[in-house]
């Protein structure tokens, strides 16, 4: 109900009674019994206080944003770090560092995308991680044969 309105429920105690007033709406809702009857409240304010928690970490603040330019910038830096390694060499290579930036700007990229919590880009984010770490280990097989043949 107060994820719906965008309100943060504040915790009063009237008349004996445990209650929550809607952020500046006056509206009181009874949350408890009775004090001294079978529910003083042990449970309701925890799961009231839990659930305003993890409604303000919904809402967007500037570091979410934040976090998710530097997860795009650092998963987006593989391409720039590619092209100069090629570009020094005179042919296409594949630097170990492209998958650095991989694995770390896909793990960056899932915490926001589990923040935002949308699908798509969950399972996108999960997808490329999976392959950019995969990628990575046969990646520095292939160094290590090398370096041993």
């Amino acid at each position: 109900m107060f994820a719906r309105q965008g309100l943060i429920p504040i915790l009063v105690l009237r008349r004996n009674r445990i209650a929550a007033i809607a952020g500046g709406i006056g509206q009181i809702i009874p949350l408890a019994a009775h004090a001294r009857g079978w529910n003083t409240g042990r449970v309701i304010i925890p799961a009231i206080f839990l659930a305003t928690i993890l409604d303000q970490l919904r809402h967007d603040h500037w570091g979410w944003t934040a976090l998710g330019f530097a997860a795009q910038g650092l998963f987006s830096m593989r391409f720039l770090i590619q092209w100069l390694a090629s570009e020094k060499q005179k042919k296409f290579v594949m630097p170990i560092q492209f998958w650095h930036f991989s694995i770390i700007g896909g793990s960056l990229n899932l915490v926001y995308s589990l923040h935002l919590w949308k699908a798509p880009l969950i399972f996108g984010a999960v997808a490329s991680l999976f392959t950019s770490t995969r990628s990575f280990m046969l990646h520095r097989r292939g160094i290590a044969a090398e370096k041993s043949a």
